[in-house]
């Protein structure tokens, strides 16, 4: 992957990074342009797809730091060679080595091994110096033989071989794209529309690059016809459509030689792609190019993926791309779904970019790297506070933790033993309801009888919702209620509303659900060695802050993992290590188990 682009105003004349400067930086491998309508977001993707003049930085060089390597050589040698009156090294020129740099950016496609390893690597060669008067000294080419050999060990601290050379293929999937042929012949005018709008001033060939989704149906005719090798290739393709987007269900794409259209047939029924919905074929689109560019380092640049996506669909694109197939790939993605926004949060490789027009005439965007939680992109996108919930049920939880930790467990839950996998975003959705925030709702009596609490049934009428216990004992409400215990009021109140579709948790808070096992590995991670976790039971957290808990139980730690409170520093990242750590139920406790059975029943009850 590549973490920076400079944006050569040759290339770039219309955009700048906000602030000044030529650099977009902290790219990541999911990369979403944000923008209005004519902000300039396309343009920067074209731009970056088609350019083959890109500087860029690539994922893991220590720019700066092999920058000093670099110059502290050319300085050492240049003093070596001047002290000592050479001329040449065998076929070397003398100044051409002490010239030798690092650049700040590196040219696309670039080697580091020919442009820099290689030329430090000639002064190890066994040869002689001539100097002015025509002396020569196999003293001196010992000498700078160890200058080179000091380098190149300093450089390989920095930098591994598979860093030496940087080389991507580029794909571009634009707005115009479909499986459904314009003629008979199954020509691809979706393509050369796009050439002849964005690429026909350009003097390379672009086209094979550039993928609209005509092209599917000679493309299966090739694979099917051709050898077994073909042939399993798009078996293999069939297949991951089935496992990934339709929940298993057999999956075949036919080139129908009678109609000249493709045929798609999910398990028994077989349709013409002008049949199916927009969705399905949008997703075929999508998919295909990324499928067969597997093992090769790729930079996708996708205009709008979201088209005629459902939320739930968008979710799994999202997830797709981060596929363990996918693993050499980049992605530049515009958008205006606030959908796909809301759920990168979930995934840790992301970077948001703003785009904005600065002046009405003449056309100059800036760019602004910002969270995806940054509330200004909802503007850019013009999304307003009455968006809907459009799956089928919704699971009320406390924060993002719980959500993280309640994902995983309904999802190897179901791996295990559900007789249907469901999907979030289409079948169920979360819906954090901020802690004490809950007193807001429904659920409970209005504190004030001059503001009503919000009505949960507006919103939603099929919910389950999960709270901690907060250090209170389950089955001592009533006795807490006669003491005055506003917590343990609330709780009655919500089971007497919700009834079965309440649940509160028995350990204080839901990082207490957790194994030992699983929260060891997450502490020896952060630690980097192996640690005493002897004393270490689950019986003597169940009701603790595990925060401190950690610290006073395991021995030799190096930093501390209670916060003020007690509870777990860094919750999200400590939630999203030990999620990691679950490979199936297996991983979970006993309440966890049931937990997950609770909610797989619950979604499997409004998904019938």
């Amino acid at each position: 992957m590549i973490r920076a682009v400079k944006l050569d105003a040759e290339d770039f004349p219309l955009h700048n990074i906000e602030g000044g400067g030529r650099k977009l930086d902290k790219l990541s491998k999911l990369n979403f342009f944000v923008g209005a309508n004519n902000s300039g977001k396309s343009k920067l993707l074209r731009t970056l797809f088609s350019s083959k003049n890109k500087k860029i930085i690539p994922e893991g060089i220590e720019m700066i730091k092999l920058s000093e390597v670099i110059s502290s050589f050319t300085q050492e040698v240049q003093i070596f060679f001047v002290r000592n009156d050479m001329v040449s090294y065998g076929p070397v020129d003398v100044n051409e080595i002490g010239k030798l740099e690092m650049p700040e950016y590196f040219d696309c496609n670039f080697d580091f091994k020919i442009d820099i390893i290689d030329k430090i690597k000639i002064l190890t060669s066994i040869g002689t110096f001539r100097t002015s008067n025509a002396t020569t000294s196999h003293e001196f080419s010992s000498r700078l033989k160890k200058i080179a050999n000091n380098t190149l060990s300093k450089l390989n601290e920095l930098i591994t071989n598979d860093n030496f050379r940087y080389f991507n293929e580029d794909k571009y999937i634009p707005t115009l794209r479909g499986l459904r042929s314009l003629n008979s012949s199954n020509e691809d005018f979706y393509l050369a529309r796009t050439i002849k709008d964005y690429f026909e001033h350009l003097k390379i060939n672009v086209s094979a690059n550039i993928y609209s989704g005509l092209g599917l149906y000679n493309d299966c005719k090739r694979l099917l016809l051709g050898n077994t090798e073909s042939r399993q290739k798009m078996k293999d393709f069939e297949r991951f459509l089935s496992e990934t987007f339709f929940s298993n269900a057999e999956v075949n794409i036919i080139p129908n030689v009678d109609d000249h259209v493709v045929h798609i047939r999910i398990d028994d029924d077989e349709y013409p792609v002008y049949e199916l919905g927009d969705g399905i074929q949008s997703i075929i689109v999508l998919m295909y190019p990324m499928f067969f560019n597997q093992g090769k380092t790729t930079h996708f640049y996708i205009e709008e993926p979201e088209q005629f996506l459902h939320p739930g669909f968008q979710r799994i694109f999202l997830e797709a791309l981060n596929r363990y197939e996918f693993r050499d790939f980049q992605y530049f993605i515009t958008t205006h779904s606030n959908h796909l926004l809301d759920l990168s949060m979930d995934i840790a490789d992301v970077s948001i970019y703003t785009l904005q027009k600065l002046k009405e005439r003449e056309e100059t965007f800036t760019i602004q790297n910002v969270r995806n939680d940054d509330l200004s992109i909802l503007d850019l996108l013009g999304v307003r506070k009455s968006s809907v919930f459009l799956s089928n049920c919704t699971i009320w939880v406390e924060g993002i933790t719980d959500r993280i930790y309640l994902r995983k467990y309904i999802d190897v839950y179901q791996k295990a033993y559900g007789h249907q996998q469901f999907t979030e975003d289409i079948h169920y959705s979360f819906v954090e309801f901020g802690g004490n925030n809950i007193t807001h709702w429904s659920f409970l009596d209005s504190e004030d009888p001059e503001h009503n609490n919000i009505q949960v049934k507006r919103i939603c009428n099929r919910l389950f919702l999960i709270t901690d216990s907060d250090g209170e004992k389950r089955g001592m409400e009533e006795e807490k209620v006669e003491n005055g215990t506003k917590k343990a009021a609330r709780h009655l109140m919500l089971k007497e509303n919700l009834g079965e579709n309440y649940y509160r948790l028995s350990c204080r808070e839901i990082e207490n659900l957790l194994v030992p096992t699983v929260i060891k590995q997450v502490v020896v991670q952060w630690e980097g060695k192996e640690l005493d976790f002897t004393n270490f039971s689950m019986t003597k957290y169940v009701d603790e802050p595990l925060g401190t808990y950690i610290d006073t139980v395991v021995p030799e730690l190096t930093r501390k993992y209670g916060d003020k409170s007690g509870t777990v520093k860094n919750k999200v990242e400590f939630a999203k290590r030990a999620v990691n750590e679950i490979a199936d139920v297996n991983g979970l406790s006993k309440e966890a188990k049931l937990v997950a059975k609770k909610l797989y029943d619950f979604i499997a009850s409004h998904n019938a």
